[in-house]
Order: structure tokens, then C-alpha cells, then sequence
């Protein structure tokens, strides 16, 4: 009987000072919150009853940061004991639902008439990226965004003419008048390889033989983003067309 009365009182005391951070939060945000209190929050939501800050902890000991807790993968989130199917998958998301508000804030008016938009974009788009992607952007003759698509996943040095006959095909099939092609680099070197610069020249000229006007290509890192085509004009490298 006192062991129920126990678990009872305990079970009353959590969801006072759960109620007590989200009154907090709802007051002055993150703000005044440690890197515990972020994930022993966000924990509310997977497990909702009972204590999460040791899951915290342990979350935090186990990955080194609330960022690399949020960057891990459901399968690494499911090894740290007590976290379940929900808790790895809910924690998984949240690096998602911030890329997708960043792009919806991003595409308002669905114009990019600066390269600092596409930039912004882009920025958004890999966020949260660990390996290699490669995306293409369509866009009509007002600079609409027509579809954004990624068209592989092994990285530029792979890049073969098959595939940048892939992209030309792409272009067609959105009937693009402009096109955008961008890879993100997860070292955070924002510098193009050479390898990064011959494709450049490779799509540049497969776009250009069927009509489409070939903007850019971006080397995106999660702080910055260079055109590779402006790159090789400062430095002198040579160009196609």
C-alpha cells in the first residue's frame, strides 16, 4: 500500500515540474534554459509521464551535444537505454521540422530573384545533411521555382556524363528556363574541388546544348555557400561557353 502511495506522489511531483518548464518556456522561451532542460523538455513528448532528465543526461553524455543528440540517427538514439521507438523517432525529427519551416519561411513568394534567396535556400535545404547530396533547382523564365530535386546521393566525385545527362533530362521535364545545381560539402569546406569545377563545366555545357540557362552551381556547408562558376572566374580558372 505505501509503495502505491509512493508512486503515486512521485508520479504527481513529475508532472508539477513538467507543468513548472513549460509554464517557463511559454514565459521566456530558451533563453534561460541549459542544454538539459532543452532535451528534457523536448522528452515530454515521446515519454509522457515521468522523470527525463537522466534520459537527458544520459542522451548528452552518450552524443557530446544538444545538436549532436538532434543530428544523431534513429538507430544510434535507440542503443542509449530508455529511449524507445518514439523518443528516437521524435528526436530524429525535430532537425527536419526546423528545415522544413526554414524552407517555407524561404519560398513565401516562390521568387528567387537573388542569388542570396538561392543561397538562403540551399543553406536550408542541407540542413542537418551528413553525407554528400547533390539537388537541382527549376525555374521559369520569372525565376519561379518550378521543382527542387535531389538527383544522387554519392557525392560530385562520382558524377559521371550519364548523370549530367540525368540533370539535362531533369531541366526538360520541368521545362526550365534556368537551372540550379548545388552539393553541400559536410566538412564544412566551402571550397570547390577540382573535380567540383570540371563537372561544373560538364553541365554547364549538356544544359546549355538543350536551352536552358545554366544560373549556377553552389558548394553548400551549413554557414556558407560559393558559387563555383563566379570561383573560377575570380581566380582565372578557365570556364566552358
Amino acid at each position: 500500500m505505501s509503495d502505491r502511495i509512493y508512486k503515486s506522489d512521485d508520479s504527481e511531483l513529475h508532472k508539477k515540474h513538467r507543468q513548472r518548464v513549460k509554464e517557463k518556456f511559454r514565459k521566456t522561451g530558451f533563453e534561460s534554459f541549459s542544454e538539459i532542460e532543452i532535451l528534457e523538455m523536448a522528452l515530454y513528448f515521446a515519454k509522457p509521464q515521468g522523470d527525463t532528465n537522466p534520459l537527458a543526461h544520459q542522451l548528452i553524455n552518450r552524443f557530446g551535444s544538444l545538436s549532436a543528440v538532434f543530428d544523431a540517427s534513429y538507430h544510434q538514439l535507440r542503443e542509449v537505454p530508455g529511449i524507445g521507438e518514439n523518443a528516437a523517432t521524435f528526436l530524429m525529427s525535430i532537425v527536419a521540422f526546423c528545415r522544413a519551416y526554414r524552407l517555407d519561411k524561404i519560398t513565401d513568394d516562390n521568387v528567387f530573384e537573388s542569388e542570396e534567396k538561392i543561397g538562403r535556400y540551399l543553406m536550408a535545404y542541407f540542413m542537418g545533411e551528413h553525407t554528400e547530396k547533390t539537388v537541382i533547382l527549376c525555374f521559369d523564365r520569372r525565376r519561379r521555382l518550378l521543382g527542387c530535386e535531389k538527383v544522387f546521393a554519392e557525392g560530385m566525385d562520382n558524377m559521371s556524363s550519364a548523370k549530367i545527362r540525368r540533370v539535362a533530362e531533369l531541366a526538360l521535364a520541368y521545362k526550365a528556363a534556368a537551372v540550379v545545381m548545388a552539393h553541400n560539402h559536410p566538412s564544412g569546406i566551402v571550397e570547390p574541388s577540382e573535380f567540383d569545377m570540371a563537372s561544373t563545366n560538364g553541365l554547364k555545357a549538356s544544359l546549355t546544348g538543350v536551352g536552358v540557362h545554366f544560373i549556377e552551381h553552389y558548394v553548400v556547408t551549413d554557414e556558407d555557400y560559393l558559387g563555383i562558376i563566379k570561383y573560377m572566374e575570380d581566380f582565372g580558372y578557365s570556364t566552358m561557353l
